[in-house]
């Protein structure tokens, strides 16, 4: 099952209806952080380890030392 279909659909593969209660745990766990911490909430620690993560096991570029190192222009 892809990651976004628990996201965005019950549990029994049915669609989310207008009302219905939906949820991102993970987002507001990640946006308290950055709230928190600021921009090293989300470049470095555990949001980082987690992007960095996510990226190993589907073939993605990105890594701890590139997080770290970015800068936004």
């Amino acid at each position: 099952m892809p990651v976004s279909q628990t996201y965005f659909f019950h549990k029994d593969g049915s669609f989310l209806r207008p009302g219905d209660h939906w949820q991102q745990k993970d987002l507001a766990a990640t946006l308290d952080k950055i709230a928190r911490q600021g921009k090293d909430g989300f470049y470095k620690g555990e949001v980082a380890d987690e992007i960095v993560a996510e990226m190993g096991r589907h073939g993605g570029l990105i890594s701890l030392a590139g997080l770290a190192n970015y800068k936004v222009i």
